[in-house]
């Protein structure tokens, strides 16, 4: 089935937009880390900045038998292939520095930690080509990966402390951003009916396969999900479009599409075709007469 899916921000799906935006912000309260990338990892379409639909979102992926990431965004670059951000969440309540502005516990804790990811990842080139493979890094041996951390409020931080946060960013090679990145996500979240990636010269995707992209409500991949799309015949170039229906067969999606879908039945026909028209209009797009049926 299509589904428009910027019905959620609209007067039909009030409640259950409020509802998320309310368990947000209880989570994002939360002192425990597990609490919040629990919740995070359950609705990364939300959080992300994935609604383009070219970008994916793994969840505690290991390096090893010792080392695990929190949360890996795969960023699709067209022919290059994928380019892996790999992402460390600390919890809300964590402070980056102490009273004298040297570095809190909480923050040494955390680059460390991607520092270990960055030394596995040069030492075991062939496991991270297979597992998150890349035209580029395959091909000319580029460097595929991102380091990012995420770690406190961003109110709490004066504006000394944000300089020195930036400073330590460009030093290290890591960004270092607050949960209010996820906020803001949530906040600028487009919920277009199409995903506007399939729609160019380079890959082109059918209506159907650029509408299940565009699903706000998808929930991070597992590391075992992910290895058995990058198995056998994965394609590392235009990696979304080549892999599509192996990547969306094994997605999950958290229990607000449940919602969604029940609100949705509710709204009447003529007006999802109304909305469908204006977002034709809108992208300038030809939706056909997918809606129509």
């Amino acid at each position: 089935m299509i589904y428009i899916w910027s019905f959620l921000r609209s007067k039909y799906m009030k409640s259950l937009w409020d509802k998320i935006l309310s368990e947000w912000g209880k989570k994002r309260q939360s002192k425990t880390e597990p609490e919040v990338t629990g919740y995070l990892k359950s609705n990364a379409g939300l959080f992300f900045d994935i609604w383009r639909g070219d970008s994916l979102v793994i969840s505690e992926v290991f390096l090893g038998p010792e080392l695990r990431v929190d949360f890996v965004r795969a960023n699709d670059k067209r022919s290059f292939g994928f380019r892996y951000e790999f992402i460390e969440c600390e919890s809300p309540g964590d402070r980056l520095f102490n009273k004298d502005l040297t570095n809190s516990k909480d923050l040494r804790v955390a680059i460390n930690q991607i520092q270990g990811w960055e030394k596995w990842c040069n030492v075991h080139k062939d496991e991270m080509i297979k597992y998150f493979p890349s035209w580029l890094a395959r091909e000319q041996g580029v460097d595929h990966i991102d380091y990012k951390i995420v770690i406190g409020r961003r109110g709490a931080l004066t504006n000394e402390e944000i300089s020195k946060r930036n400073h330590l960013s460009q030093f290290n090679k890591i960004e270092i951003r607050s949960f209010g990145i996820f906020s803001d996500n949530l906040k600028n979240l487009r919920v277009g009916t199409m995903a506007s990636y399939g729609d160019d010269s380079s890959i082109t995707l059918s209506k159907k396969h650029r509408n299940e992209l565009a699903n706000p409500f998808v929930s991070a991949f597992s590391f075992k999900d992910w290895k058995n799309i990058v198995s056998y015949g994965f394609i590392d170039w235009h990696s979304i479009g080549n892999n599509i229906d192996k990547i969306l067969s094994n997605r999950s999606f958290s229990k607000y599409f449940d919602e969604f879908k029940a609100l949705y039945s509710k709204i009447d026909k003529k007006k999802i075709i109304k909305k469908a028209k204006e977002e034709e209009e809108y992208f300038g797009e030809d939706f056909g007469d997918i809606f129509a049926e």
